[in-house]
C-alpha cells in the first residue's frame, strides 16, 4: 500500500476497479442497508408491538448493535481458519436472511410468547450472522486486487468500501421507517412485515450476488490455519520462556519449533493489536454524537422555517457529510497532507483523533451558548458533526487500510475485526462512564472528552514511531 509506508510511495498507478470488487462493494451497501434498517425501526416494534417497556427495548436494540461488533472476530476465525472468506460470507448472508425471514413473518398477527421468542431468535440470527461478514466482506474485496499492480486500486477501495457503507446506512434509516408508518397491512395502521421484509429481501440479494459471481472472485486458499498456528506459538514460548538461555524477545522461545518467518509475522500482527488499542477511546468519544449530541439537540430550536428537524434526525448528518467529505478526504486532504509529509496511515489516523478532539470544542461552545441564550437554533450543531465525519474518513479507512495491508496473509480478515471489535469496546466504555454520571453539565463533560482524546492520540503517537523504528528492521523479512 502507498500509504501504509511513512517513508515510501506506490511505483503503480493503476487505480481500476475490478468487476469483483463492484459485486463485493454492492454486497456490503446491501449488508449495511439490511443491518440499518432493522435496526431503525427495533426499537419502536419492540415497544409498540410486543410491548416491551422503554428499558428493555433499547437494552435489546443496544444488546443486537453489539452483536455486530463482536462477532466479526468470530466469522473472522471461521473464515481465515477454516472454510474460506467466500463460504463463509455467502454462508452469514444466508443465515441473515433466515434471521429477518423470521423475525418479517413474527410481525403477523396478534402478541404471544411464540410471536416473542421467534422474534428474538430471528434477531439473534440476524445481527450475529451480519456481524461475523463484516471484516470478511473488506478482507475479501480487498483480496480481489492483484499486487503490486494494483496497489493504488486498492488504496481506493477502502473509501470506496465506506462510501457504500454511508449510503447503505443513509437509505436504511430512511426506507424502513417510511415502509413502518406510511404503508398498511395485514388491517393494521402499520406494516411492519414490509418495514422488516425489505431488509431481509436486501440481503437474500447479496447472496444471490455472491453466488452467481462466484466464478469472477479470487479466491486465495491457505495451507494452514495461520490463527490457531499464531496461538500456538504464543503459548509454546510462554512456556519456554523461563529457560535458563536469554532471548531478545519472548517470542524468539518458539523459532525452534515454529520457524523465524513465523515468528516474525507474530510480532507484526501482536504489534499492529498493540498499536490499535489507543483508537478504542477514539471510537468511545466519537459514539457520543448518537447520545450526547441528541440530547444536547434536545434544548435547541429545531424549527427552520420550512420544516421542523427533530434531535433524533440529526444522527443522519454523519452519513451525509461522510459521503459529501469522503472524495474531498480522498483526492484533497490526502494528497496536501501527503505533500506535507503527514501522509502514512499512522499519521491520518492521528489527525482524524485531533479533529475529534476539535469537534468536541465546538460542542462544548454550543453548550455554553445554550445556556446564555436558551432555544438557539439546532443548526448551530451542523459544524460539530461535520467536522467529526471527516476525522471518521481519516481514522476509519486508514485503520482498515492499515488492518489489511500490514497484516500477513491468513490474519487480515482477524485484524480487521479486531477493529471492529476496539469499536465495541468503546461504545461499551462510554456506555460505563455515561452511567456513572461524573460531570453536572455536558460542557465540562464535552472539554473532558476532548482533553482526554487528545491525551490519548499522543500516546498513539508514540506508539506509531516505535513501531516505524521496527518496522525497518522487520517487515522486509515478512511475506505480506
Amino acid at each position: 500500500m502507498a500509504n501504509s509506508d511513512c517513508s515510501s510511495e506506490a511505483v503503480v498507478t493503476n487505480r481500476r476497479v475490478p468487476k469483483s470488487v463492484c459485486l463485493v462493494l454492492f454486497s456490503k451497501f446491501l449488508e449495511r442497508f439490511c443491518a440499518t434498517g432493522i435496526s431503525a425501526i427495533l426499537v419502536v416494534y419492540l415497544h409498540t408491538k410486543l410491548e416491551f417497556d422503554q428499558s428493555s427495548s433499547t437494552a435489546i436494540y443496544h444488546l443486537n448493535e453489539l452483536f455486530t461488533f463482536f462477532c466479526p472476530l468470530f466469522g473472522a476465525i471461521l473464515a481465515e481458519s477454516y472454510c474460506g472468506l467466500f463460504k463463509a460470507i455467502v454462508t452469514m448472508c444466508f443465515v441473515a436472511f433466515v434471521g429477518g425471514l423470521v423475525v418479517t413473518l413474527s410481525t403477523i398477527g396478534s402478541i404471544s410468547l411464540i410471536k416473542i421468542l421467534s422474534t428474538l431468535i430471528g434477531l439473534v440470527l440476524v445481527y450475529a450472522s451480519l456481524g461475523s461478514m463484516r471484516s470478511n466482506l473488506v478482507a475479501f474485496g480487498a483480496d480481489q486486487y492483484v499486487l503490486p499492480g494494483e496497489a493504488k486500486g486498492l488504496e481506493l477501495y477502502f473509501p470506496l468500501q465506506m462510501l457504500c457503507i454511508k449510503f447503505g446506512s443513509l437509505l436504511g434509516r430512511i426506507v424502513a421507517p417510511i415502509l413502518r408508518e406510511d404503508v398498511k397491512c395485514f388491517g393494521d395502521d402499520s406494516c411492519y412485515f414490509m418495514a422488516f421484509g425489505t431488509p431481509t429481501l436486501t440481503i437474500l440479494l447479496a447472496f444471490i450476488i455472491m453466488i452467481f459471481g462466484k466464478s469472477a472472485f479470487i479466491h486465495i486458499h491457505y495451507s494452514e490455519n495461520m490463527f490457531m498456528k499464531m496461538i500456538n506459538s504464543i503459548t509454546y514460548a510462554l512456556k519456554k520462556s523461563n529457560q535458563i538461555e536469554v532471548k531478545s524477545h519472548w517470542l524468539d522461545y518458539a523459532e525452534n519449533k515454529y520457524g523465524e518467518d513465523h515468528v516474525k509475522a507474530t510480532k507484526l500482527v501482536l504489534e499492529n493489536l498493540v498499536i490499535f488499542l489507543p483508537t478504542a477511546f477514539y471510537w468511545a468519544v466519537f459514539a457520543q454524537q448518537g447520545s450526547r449530541w441528541i440530547f444536547q439537540a434536545m434544548q435547541m430550536n429545531g424549527d427552520i422555517g420550512i420544516f421542523t428537524i427533530k434531535p433524533d434526525q440529526m444522527i443522519a448528518l454523519n452519513s451525509i457529510f461522510s459521503i459529501i467529505s469522503l472524495p474531498i478526504c480522498n483526492f484533497i486532504l490526502f494528497p496536501i497532507i501527503a505533500k506535507l509529509g503527514y501522509g502514512c496511515l499512522l499519521q491520518r489516523i492521528a489527525i482524524g483523533g485531533f479533529l475529534c478532539c476539535f469537534s468536541f470544542i465546538l460542542a462544548a461552545i454550543v453548550e455554553v451558548n445554550i445556556y446564555e441564550e436558551e432555544k438557539i437554533s439546532i443548526l448551530w450543531l451542523i459544524p460539530q458533526f461535520a467536522v467529526l465525519a471527516i476525522s471518521e474518513n481519516f481514522v476509519y479507512i486508514s485503520l482498515i487500510d492499515f488492518a489489511y495491508s500490514k497484516t500477513p496473509h491468513g490474519m487480515k480478515s482477524v485484524m480487521t475485526a479486531i477493529v471492529f471489535l476496539l469499536i465495541a469496546i468503546g461504545n461499551l466504555f462510554i456506555t460505563f462512564v455515561s452511567s456513572a454520571k461524573f460531570f453536572s453539565t455536558q460542557f465540562y463533560e464535552f472539554l473532558f472528552y476532548a482533553g482526554l482524546l487528545f491525551v490519548d492520540m499522543i500516546i498513539f503517537i508514540g506508539l506509531s514511531k516505535r513501531y516505524m523504528r521496527r518496522k525497518s528492521r522487520r517487515m522486509s523479512d515478512v511475506e505480506m
